[in-house]
């Protein structure tokens, strides 16, 4: 059996697209912004699915269903927080504005431990050499800047941000993004 996006929560992504343009006044922070709320949708997409397609006890299905109306009551609470911040430069101008950046640099951040290019070969028989430095030259490029404790630092950074926002989520009744990141194939 096949399963199509219901054409509700389509419409409201796209309400949702349009409302993160206006909120940053279209300035190419929307991307950011966009990738930051389309893990939610996803998520939505796939509770519908398992509502509609999977055998599920009354029980199951009644999970989901709350689980759907709730959702759609922060998604409408979320679309009148980004209404007002393209309405006003108050505080939910600022909030839209820091969550683009936060989530800027947490893409920037992985992008610099997971997708860095490795060093350039030289095919230069002088580069033969001195094997063992270049070898040490490429084990400390893959190992990173960031290992040891600035590595448990920054995760734990991001832990404890992250918990700020489940918790404002949770007061407010709104949904603040999920942060993402996608690893390009071929690198480390």
């Amino acid at each position: 059996m096949s399963y199509e996006v219901p054409a509700s929560i389509r419409s409201v992504y796209r309400i949702f697209l349009r409302a993160c343009a206006a909120s940053v006044l279209h300035h190419p922070a929307k991307r950011t912004l966009r990738r930051l709320w389309r893990g939610n949708f996803d998520a939505a997409v796939s509770v519908h699915k398992e509502y509609m397609l999977a055998d599920l006890s009354a029980a199951e299905r009644a999970k989901r269903a709350e689980w759907l109306r709730i959702w759609e009551s922060r998604v409408d609470n979320t679309l009148e927080l980004l209404l007002t911040s393209a309405t006003s430069r108050g505080l939910p101008h600022k909030l839209t504005k820091n969550l683009s950046r936060l989530h800027w640099d947490f893409i920037n951040f992985n992008n610099d431990r997971y997708n860095r290019q490795g060093p350039a070969w030289d095919p230069s028989p002088d580069s033969y050499k001195d094997i063992d430095e270049h070898l040490r030259v490429l084990e400390k490029r893959r190992k990173g800047a960031l290992r040891g404790k600035d590595l448990a630092y920054d995760a734990q950074a991001w832990g404890a941000l992250e918990e700020v926002v489940r918790m404002a989520e949770g007061t407010s009744g709104l949904v603040l993004g999920q942060p993402t990141f996608r690893r390009i194939r071929g690198f480390r």
